[in-house]
């Protein structure tokens, strides 16, 4: 199901987030402006998908609620790598967290682009903080660390606690010992909520890349959970 609304020409327009809740039978959203709103039942489909199904689900319900989009000619692309920017603007968007009124601090975010009021947002609510050099890279490829460290950041800022219905199957990574802290802290947490598995060696892949399957999946694992 997704909220929408109508445009200055009269286009329905889909509200980003959103949930239903199934005890109350209402889909709550937050209105960033006064107007007409309708829910509706939406289903997308992507024709690329076949060799992802464990991920079609996640895919199809975060494109609904207009989190996500595709590629174009109904395609989602779900192999191609992941940016930070394209990352962060999935789990943004997921959880409704956008203020249209921050503005981008980084060096390489310029105000107009896609990704500056997504990444300003992350960084006014502090789920992003940027490099030393005050830098944010958002086209650069994310990192299942810098993932993780997103996540973990988000959970705080809505003051929710992870799920840990992985934490009696999973066994603690080989490859952390040379990370932070917080990487350390927001990956053992999102192994425990089994959110983000690990390699068949037993290792976690840290500066390992992420496809866009892969990345919606995460997301999508954290908001279904969350909204049980």
């Amino acid at each position: 199901m997704v909220a929408f609304t109508l445009n200055n020409v009269g286009a329905a327009q889909a509200v980003v987030g959103g949930k239903y809740d199934a005890s109350t039978k209402m889909f709550e959203f937050n209105m960033q402006q006064n107007g007409m709103f309708g829910v509706l039942g939406v289903n997308v489909a992507f024709k690329d998908l076949i060799n992802v199904n464990w991920a079609v689900e996640g895919i199809e319900a975060l494109a609904a609620r207009g989190a996500i989009e595709g590629t174009g000619a109904g395609e989602f692309n779900p192999t191609s790598q992941v940016t930070r920017a394209e990352f962060l603007k999935t789990l943004m968007n997921s959880f409704d967290l956008l203020d249209e009124t921050a503005k981008p601090s980084f060096s390489d975010v310029k105000e107009g682009t896609w990704y500056s009021t997504t990444i300003a947002s992350a960084h006014k609510l502090g789920i992003v903080k940027g490099n030393a050099d005050g830098s944010f890279g958002p086209n650069e490829p994310i990192t299942r660390e810098e993932m993780a460290v997103m996540i973990y950041r988000l959970a705080g800022n809505l003051n929710v606690t992870l799920p840990s219905e992985g934490e009696e199957v999973s066994a603690k990574f080989a490859d952390l010992k040379n990370l932070s802290l917080e990487s350390s802290a927001a990956i053992e947490a999102v192994r425990k909520g089994g959110l983000i598995t690990g390699m068949p060696d037993g290792r976690f892949d840290p500066k390992g890349q992420t496809t866009r399957a892969q990345a919606v999946t995460v997301i999508y694992r954290l908001l279904t959970n969350l909204e049980k």
